[in-house]
């Protein structure tokens, strides 16, 4: 018997959750990766640290829910029943659009605004695991009507994890700049 599969996660661009906290905790997962972008999410990843088992599928307006036709094609190989891990409120409905809802899991960092509550609520179903940040965001949900049992919590990187990656970054950064240790460096951001 074959072992089972690593879960397939799957983010777009748009998604309010697409920078950066949920691109590294996908990094440190090491599962493979499904971004529904452009150059903006796969730039965000990289520097996340997510360049391992990633596929990138250009969607239209960088939304799973715009690019179902794209994402049906990413997913034609993707076996039935293999369980799903999305980053958007977008990849839940497209999925529920092609009719890949069995085995999935949504990830909420934060409790959206009011329009996104409504379709979250909408897109609930009995088979779908919630894994948020915090009990807080659990408790959020239960009282919204989400069962308590489908309710997971979610761990961040520890300060220690977090710190060596960012010497991680430097060093491959400095290394594609061709900068050595000695020299100091001031960037500027816009």
């Amino acid at each position: 018997m074959n072992p089972p599969r690593p879960p397939l996660h799957l983010i777009d661009q748009v998604s309010p959750q697409a920078y950066p906290a949920a691109l590294a905790l996908i990094a440190r997962r090491r599962e493979p990766t499904l971004l529904l972008g452009g150059t903006p999410l796969s730039r965000a990843a990289e520097a996340a640290g997510l360049t391992e088992q990633v596929k990138h599928v250009r969607v239209a307006a960088g939304s799973a829910r715009w690019g179902v036709f794209a994402l049906r094609q990413a997913l034609r190989d993707v076996e039935p029943g293999r369980e799903l891990h999305v980053w958007s409120l977008n990849c839940l409905a497209a999925l529920r659009t092609l009719r890949r809802t069995s085995a999935t899991v949504m990830h909420l960092l934060a409790l959206p605004g009011p329009d996104q509550l409504k379709l979250m609520l909408r897109l609930d179903r009995p088979t779908l695991r919630w894994r948020v940040l915090g009990a807080s965001l659990r408790d959020q949900l239960v009282a919204r009507g989400i069962s308590a049992e489908r309710v997971e919590l979610e761990t961040l990187p520890t300060p220690e994890e977090a710190h060596a990656k960012l010497q991680l970054d430097r060093v491959s950064l400095r290394a594609r700049w061709g900068i050595d240790e000695e020299m100091p460096v001031v960037a500027v951001l816009s």
